[in-house]
């Protein structure tokens, strides 16, 4: 069993992903604490997983919560990526804050190359969300 020795207060990578609204973005391999232990299962940030091997209990969510170091199906080592996500965040926010300040610009000024901005926008907005 491959978290046979789990215990509460352990750390295992939880995928985590970015929302904003109804946009769902990535998900990043976290650092969390494990909350509680039962005989077959343990709970990571609410989430119930299988001491076997680590696979939410969940029917339809495909995740699996992974060691610090271990090797993953695409050949990469597991590691935190709190930084990544806190900087994915960032550029959203950013991005929003762009989005907000055009629009309102577009209400308060009817201009005939308005709508080219606001598509120009976008693209920069997806560039940003995609670093």
């Amino acid at each position: 069993m491959k978290f046979e020795n789990i215990a509460p207060g352990d750390v295992v990578l939880a995928p985590i992903k970015v929302t904003v609204g109804w946009n769902s973005y990535k998900s990043f391999l976290i650092s969390l604490r494990v909350e509680r232990v039962t005989p077959k299962q343990f709970r990571v940030n609410g989430n119930q997983y299988r001491k076997s091997d680590g696979s939410s209990v969940i029917g339809g969510r495909i995740e699996r919560v992974l060691t610090l170091g271990e090797k993953m199906l695409n050949n990469q080592i597991a590691a935190d990526q709190s930084e990544e996500r806190k900087n994915l965040i960032l550029r959203i926010r950013k991005a929003n804050e762009i989005k907000s300040i055009i629009t309102q610009f577009k209400i308060e000024h009817e201009h005939p190359k308005l709508h080219e901005i606001h598509k120009q926008l976008k693209d920069i907005e997806k560039m940003l969300i995609e670093l």
